[in-house]
């Protein structure tokens, strides 16, 4: 029988451990708390149990937020991140100790999908559902995103197209009790 765990079980509540093993695929980018999930599970699995899953690390994407950060800066206007905050896999590794696993595996990796053009990316990225993750409306001006385009086309493309980079985190934990 397999059983979903929730991310945020009540505090006042304590469950007692009914899972002896958790698996999550590319869905812990998207919590608002992930410290915090990470220790309502770890109270949910069995001892001597695994919890596998995977993420996206901080250097996912990153040749889009250096072109909106470098078009920002030619268009003098802040710069504001739209879109997931990835973590790096140590913050991963230290949320999942402070929530008292104690055999933790990290494995990462760093590979480029390539594209036909910026629009084509952009399309991409708004169908995943990723550039809606953010806490309120962005805008910004025409000539800021043109300019983004400009900069993506001149600094990330090959013979292959323009290219983004995703960072997966692969990760295991286990509470070892002796």
């Amino acid at each position: 029988m397999i059983e979903s765990p929730f991310s945020q079980p009540s505090e006042n509540q304590p469950l007692p451990p009914l899972f002896g093993l958790i698996v999550s695929n590319a869905t812990f980018q998207w919590f608002n708390e992930p410290a915090r999930t990470l220790q309502n599970l770890s109270a949910l699995i069995k001892p001597n149990r695994w919890m596998l899953f995977s993420t996206f690390g901080a250097k996912t994407l990153r040749e889009l937020h250096h072109s909106m950060i470098m078009a920002s800066e030619k268009n003098k206007i802040p710069y504001r991140r739209k879109g997931l905050a990835y973590a790096d896999g140590d913050l991963w590794v230290d949320w999942s100790k402070k929530a008292g696993f104690n055999e933790i595996t990290l494995e990462e990796s760093l590979f480029r999908q390539h594209f036909a053009g910026v629009k084509d990316f952009l399309y991409s990225i708004r169908r995943t559902g990723e550039s809606d993750a953010s806490n309120g409306p962005l805008q910004y001006q025409r000539r800021t995103l043109l300019d983004m385009q400009s900069i993506y086309e001149k600094h990330f493309q090959d013979e292959l197209g323009v290219y983004c980079t995703y960072h997966p985190l692969f990760v295991s934990v286990c509470k070892k009790f002796k």
